[in-house]
């Protein structure tokens, strides 16, 4: 699976998991004084698919690099490249425009 995250848009913050065959999209509306419930709302994307063993399960990060909100695209970029060390995963940073042509 393909663990796709962008923050890039001022206010909201997108997950996509992806396997090939089913793509699940989820966004949030977040208050740019609470960014950092970035990865709380993680968890609970990820929770609400039942997903177990989410380091396991999931074998690539794909991040949206901006262009954006500076703050919104920092806390993302720090998210996942704290997942992908835990995880052991490939990171993938993409523009905005070559994020949206895999979505």
């Amino acid at each position: 699976m393909k663990l796709y995250i962008d923050s890039s848009e001022f206010g909201k913050v997108m997950f996509v998991l992806t396997d090939h065959r089913k793509t699940i999209k989820r966004a949030y509306v977040i208050k740019p004084s609470e960014t950092h419930k970035t990865m709380e709302l993680l968890d609970k994307f990820l929770s609400s698919l039942r997903i177990k063993d989410k380091g396991l399960r999931i074998n690539k990060i794909v991040v949206c690099k901006g262009p954006g909100s500076f703050t919104a695209i920092r806390v993302g970029l720090s998210i996942v490249q704290a997942l992908s060390l835990a995880w052991e995963i490939p990171l993938q940073i993409l523009s905005k425009s070559s994020f949206q042509k895999i979505l």
